[in-house]
């Protein structure tokens, strides 16, 4: 799980879409698969918590030692983001 991806050679943020652009970027990337993980390159899958937080998953969660982390980990890690950002 990550608020970030790579798309070519720009870095997209989660917490900067909103519900209508996420959804279009959703739609996007089933049709091109340019989206990639950036801790190690892995097609990536559009995901939301259950408390509302967008994220970026491995598409395959196969061989990432990437950790997991339950919705409330991820709200408060989104909250802070916005925050610094």
């Amino acid at each position: 799980m990550s608020f970030r991806c790579t798309s070519g050679d720009q870095e997209l943020l989660s917490i900067d879409f909103d519900a209508e652009r996420w959804e279009i970027l959703r739609i996007r990337d089933r049709k091109d698969r340019a989206l990639k993980m950036t801790c190690c390159g892995a097609d990536v899958t559009l995901r939301q918590t259950k408390l509302g937080t967008r994220y970026f998953a491995h598409a395959k969660k196969e061989g990432c030692l990437a950790a997991t982390d339950p919705a409330e980990v991820m709200l408060a890690r989104e909250m802070i983001a916005k925050a610094v950002h």
